[in-house]
């Protein structure tokens, strides 16, 4: 999956403001997203730790699930691209977020599994 990175895909949101270029050029709001991977079972990948990484009530909003870390860099699984919760992860956490895509049902499941009740 890093890999993929390395080549280029996926999104980096690697800072938030609205100037862009020498002059404070206003960026454009529409956003291309470039085709991301499938991941076919989140699970194998989640842990509770990733988890602890973005907001809960942000995972449960977007259906989110945090599958990987590298760095600067969080790879998390989404429902269907939307460059609206890639940007909300990101200022959220800090962090770059790198998307991939997978089965709505499978990461709610994953998702629900590794939440730690309040608790604990």
């Amino acid at each position: 999956m890093y890999r993929a990175k390395q080549s280029g895909g996926g999104i980096r949101v690697w800072e938030h403001s609205l100037g862009d270029g020498p002059r404070g050029a206003i960026r454009s709001r529409t956003v291309n997203i470039p085709p991301a991977p499938y991941l076919a079972d989140p699970a194998r990948l989640a842990t509770v730790d990733l988890q602890m990484s973005i907001p809960i009530g942000l995972a449960s909003e977007w259906n989110a699930v945090v599958v990987g870390r590298d760095g600067q860099v969080l790879t998390v699984a989404l429902p269907q691209p939307n460059p609206a919760a890639v940007d909300a992860i990101s200022k959220a956490t800090g962090f770059a977020v790198y998307p991939v895509f997978s089965n709505p049902a499978d990461l709610e499941a994953t998702r629900r599994r590794l939440s730690v009740p309040s608790g604990k």
